[in-house]
């Protein structure tokens, strides 16, 4: 008899550096340690929905940034 197979795992190999205040880091920490995910996963996880989510919208009515860093010279 064949055993089951697993599914195949993911081979998360690209690398995304992004720069962020260490509050917006603290809570990012904060949130994936209370959904029981690696930082990583989490933000994987949030970035895959939302940008799935701006894609099914049309053209016309693209979501735009509502939030400026300060930090970056944003009001």
């Amino acid at each position: 008899m064949d055993e089951p197979r697993s599914p195949a795992k993911r081979h998360h190999d690209r690398p995304m550096q992004i720069r962020m205040t260490q509050e917006l880091l603290d809570l990012i920490q904060l949130a994936s340690e209370k959904a029981g995910l690696s930082t990583s996963g989490w933000v994987r996880d949030r970035l895959g929905r939302v940008a799935r989510r701006e894609l099914r919208v049309t053209a016309d009515e693209t979501p735009r940034q509502a939030y400026r860093d300060p930090a970056d010279g944003g009001a």
